[in-house]
């Protein structure tokens, strides 16, 4: 007998082979969702900061480094590799010194690493702390590729 569960949405009592939302709550739950990246996307564009880093991000340049990036990392996440020992697969090729900060550094493959998205949060979080936590942090992750450079090519 398989196990049933309720719609998550309060108040709503359907039943469902699996966890999450019948297929009405389902609808409107995308539908704010959508919603509120448009919300999002639209405050990020009017601020012009933003809109340069958008359309870096955006161009050929940015997107022909990226690929060579991914490559010579063999496509997995350094941070979990020396870490953990697992090999996973990255999500997101992050500027170990911000763009805001470095800007001339953007396409300098010595200030970029591949991670998974929840490292790149990790990483995001540590720079948040403080300054005295962002500069270590930006020394570990220095100290990673270069290990990983030594180790792997």
């Amino acid at each position: 007998m398989p196990i049933l569960y309720k719609c998550s949405f309060k108040g709503c009592s359907k039943i469902l082979e699996v966890q999450g939302y019948c297929s009405i709550h389902q609808a409107r739950i995308d539908k704010i969702e959508r919603a509120r990246a448009r919300a999002y996307k639209a405050k990020r564009l009017m601020d012009n900061e933003q809109l340069r880093y958008q359309s870096f991000y955006k161009s050929k340049q940015w997107l022909d480094i990226k690929d060579s990036l991914i490559a010579s990392c063999y496509a997995i996440d350094i941070v979990e590799y020396y870490r953990t020992g697992k090999i996973v697969q990255g999500y997101t090729v992050h500027h170990i010194n911000s763009l805001s900060s470095y800007w001339d550094s953007r396409l300098d493959t010595n200030n970029l690493i591949y991670v998974t998205e929840s490292n790149h949060q990790f990483i995001h979080r540590e720079y948040n702390k403080g300054d005295r936590e962002k500069n270590i942090m930006i020394r570990v992750l220095f100290g990673l590729k270069k290990k990983f450079i030594i180790d792997y090519k």
